[in-house]
């Protein structure tokens, strides 16, 4: 014995599951709940960072030579 699905209903149920298929995909790409849009972050503190390039610089490499010899212990 034969039991046939209507073409009707064969449609319905494809287009349900396709839509789920897209929510989840859609959701997936919106990344996790209450991190989306505003502001980041941050805990810099650019009152102390220099105006002047070369002193910018010459600091920069303080601090790398200071890290460096940190890793080095």
């Amino acid at each position: 014995m034969k039991s046939q699905i209507s073409p009707g209903l064969a449609a319905v149920i494809i287009v349900i599951v396709l839509a789920g298929v897209g929510f989840f995909v859609w959701r997936g790409m919106q990344g996790p709940a209450g991190a989306g849009g505003g502001k980041l972050q941050s805990n810099l503190d650019s009152s102390k960072v220099s105006s002047d390039p070369a002193t910018l610089q010459a600091q920069l490499q303080e601090d790398l030579k200071k890290q460096e010899a940190g890793k080095g212990k």
